[in-house]
């Protein structure tokens, strides 16, 4: 399908939009081994393939709390695209616990203004009347929304 768009137009920007799960033999995780049946860095190889995607959802994952797990899968996909070659970009990502959220949002931005990842889309920026709610939502009122909008402007910065 990349390459059919790349035929329609060679100056698109094609992903594939995936969670990103690796297909490392040897790893028991199953967002590494390949048991969902895909496979990051190969996606990634496609010469019409532009950049690498991640969703990070650890809760609905079954990863817990510990945000070692999450950074570390960030990090391995920044890892991971440097060495093909691509950017990568943190594309959707949420967490639930609001006790938590600012924290951990803080910790997984941190990782990819550090270690030079293209850029982060959260899970879902709305209105504080926006109706729909799935848990992810943060809106202006969202103590997260203060880790979200300064780090909006450092990677603007960055990126100049």
């Amino acid at each position: 399908m990349s390459a059919y768009i790349k035929s329609l137009d060679s100056n698109h920007l094609v992903s594939v939009g995936d969670e990103g799960f690796f297909n490392r033999s040897g790893s028991s995780d199953w967002t590494y081994n390949g048991s969902e049946g895909v496979d990051f860095e190969a996606f990634l190889r496609l010469p019409t393939i532009d950049f690498g995607t991640l969703h990070l959802y650890p809760e609905d994952w079954g990863k817990g709390s510990d945000d070692s797990w999450a950074t570390q899968f960030i990090l391995d996909h920044i890892n991971a695209a440097k060495t093909i070659g691509k950017p990568v970009i943190l594309e959707e990502y949420g967490y639930r616990d609001l006790n938590q959220r600012k924290r951990i949002y803080q910790s997984w931005l941190d990782v990819v203004y550090n270690n030079d990842a293209a850029g982060d889309m959260v899970w879902m920026l709305a209105s504080k009347s926006y109706q729909y709610n799935d848990g992810f939502i943060i809106d202006e009122t969202s103590p997260a929304f203060d880790v979200i909008s300064p780090h909006i402007a450092r990677m603007n910065q960055k990126n100049l």
